[in-house]
């Protein structure tokens, strides 16, 4: 379904839509109205990355607020990107070798690298 459909809202919508039995019709004018907020935050951001050439569209269709405001809130308390690494190289062993599950084997390899780093550091300390 993520193949098909950018915004994990719109994935849980679905699955309750395609519960209740709803048609396709149903699911893809709800889906087109759950995710029109994003019209409008890529439409605020159009001067802003204006310079930026085509990138300017990829910009703007890869906006993702929740996603970019944890990462970004991430960094502000870490300041450190070994949890970012952690998790690219995690997406990218899980896409390689676990397509079709590639997201939840990526989050538990990730949890895992990072809950065996916590705990190697409470040892030392």
């Amino acid at each position: 379904m993520g193949i098909f459909i950018f915004a994990g809202a719109a994935q849980f919508m679905a699955i309750g839509l395609l519960t209740a039995h709803a048609g396709l019709l149903e699911i893809a004018v709800s889906t087109f109205i759950l995710n029109s907020r994003h019209l409008f935050f890529g439409l605020s951001l159009l001067t802003r990355y204006r310079a930026t050439g085509l990138k300017k569209f990829y910009l703007i269709f890869g906006l993702t607020a929740l996603f970019m405001v944890l990462v970004i809130e991430q960094w502000k308390k870490i300041r450190e990107p070994f949890p970012f690494i952690v998790a690219g190289v995690c997406a990218l062993v899980a896409l390689l070798f676990v397509k079709e599950q590639m997201l939840l084997v990526a989050i538990g390899l990730s949890i895992i690298v990072l809950a065996l780093r916590y705990r190697s550091e409470r040892d030392v300390a």
